[in-house]
């Protein structure tokens, strides 16, 4: 009997061996399929197709799931390396426009997610309008972090914001662009983002601005201005702008105008900042007026002198200091000179000159000269795109 279970068990042994001969190694591997990525990480190819390492096992990639190119991730990753490095520079040394975003492209199609979206973020950072990264943004298969709705209840609603602002979280804006993409399906953009503005930490406040730029921003011009002129965040700050801008309409402004002669310093530099971003022509002459007012020197006072003021800090001590004699009928009279003995110290202080604001005013006249500098480029680029 034992002979024969013996047998049995070397006989079995080669169908056991030969179940775990593996087609493709365990690598870290970048799985492809027609319709975008489908796993980065560990995997294997065995007899019975790819399995991918997730949740500490192995797993089939899934039924009816297609993998049309499997990569190797260190061979892709020497590669986007090589790529970037030689890519092709402005005079200004930056990363040229085209370029850089066909390198993304590539990055996004070889599955190497995370970078793609770390040069497109990088991308909008210099070009915030730019619109070909925001399109091929929207063709990319969005995460598994972003599941979509499930219902229309409150508590599905609460969890995708939840889910989509913790997938933006300190993130660039190509993170928040995808992120949109499901905020979208929220319904009533205005009633789900526009608490974040006032309500929501940095990130969510910033994740909120940009949503509504995309989504609506005609509705929610109050709390967008409010942000523009009021937030301490000026990444905030310059997705209000560009909501702003997204309007399409140069009397949106008049509210940051106003906020130009608000009697705080940093009111009127963010507004000035603002208005910079929104890009509008008709804020040119109004940031030059404002320039004017900064730069123009202080007014002659009508005083013949300037104010001055002091103050005596010390004490006066009463000594006699002499008699004075005076004879009457016979008589002499010992009349005491009282006088006093100052000891201690005059502070004496004058204006000479007339400043406002210190730094917070250097602060704002760089805001004011940035944003007329910005919005005259602008200028300059469009007429010469005319003619």
């Amino acid at each position: 009997m034992l002979s024969l279970l013996l047998s049995l068990s070397l006989s079995a042994a080669p169908l056991q061996d030969t179940e775990l001969v593996l087609i493709e190694p365990d690598r870290r591997r970048v799985l492809l399929a027609s319709d975008g990525l489908i796993h980065r990480g560990r995997a294997r190819r065995t007899g019975s197709g790819w399995e991918v390492w997730r949740a500490r096992a192995w797993r089939p990639v899934g039924a009816g799931v297609e993998v049309t190119r499997h990569l190797l991730e260190r061979d892709l990753l020497r590669e986007a390396k090589s790529l970037a490095r030689d890519l092709p520079k402005t005079e200004e040394g930056e990363p040229h426009t085209g370029a850089q975003l066909s390198y993304a492209r590539w990055l996004l199609g070889s599955g190497l997610v995370p970078e793609g979206l770390e040069v497109l973020a990088a991308l909008r950072a210099r070009h915030p309008t730019h619109d070909s990264a925001r399109v091929t943004l929207a063709k990319l298969k969005l995460p598994e972090e972003l599941p979509t709705l499930r219902s229309r209840d409150a508590e599905e609603v609460k969890r995708a914001l939840k889910l989509a602002l913790s997938f933006s979280k300190k993130k660039g804006a190509a993170h928040r662009e995808l992120a949109i993409r499901r905020l979208a399906e929220l319904g009533d953009p205005k009633r789900t983002l526009t608490p974040l503005l006032s309500l929501g930490r940095e990130h969510e406040r910033a994740l909120a601005a940009h949503a509504l730029r995309r989504l609506a921003p005609a509705k929610s011009l109050e709390p967008l201005l409010q942000r523009c002129a009021l937030d301490g965040s000026r990444e905030v700050r310059t997705e209000a702008a560009h909501a702003l801008a997204a309007v399409g309409e140069e009397g949106v402004i008049l509210p940051l105008v106003r906020a130009l002669s608000s009697e705080y310093s940093s009111v009127r530099a963010n507004s000035a900042e603002a208005l910079g971003v929104a890009g509008y022509p008709a804020a040119v002459p109004v940031l030059k007026a404002q320039l004017a007012r900064l730069t123009s020197p202080a007014k002659a006072s009508s005083q013949t002198a300037p104010p001055r003021s002091h103050i005596f800090v010390g004490k006066q001590t009463a000594y006699v200091q002499d008699f004075d004699v005076e004879v009457a009928q016979a008589s002499a009279i010992a009349d005491p000179q009282v006088n006093a003995l100052n000891q201690g110290a005059v502070l004496d202080v004058r204006v000479i000159a007339v400043t406002s604001g210190g730094t917070a005013t250097r602060t704002e006249l760089a805001a004011v000269r940035a944003a007329l500098a910005s919005l005259q480029a602008r200028e300059a680029t469009e007429k010469a795109e005319e003619d």
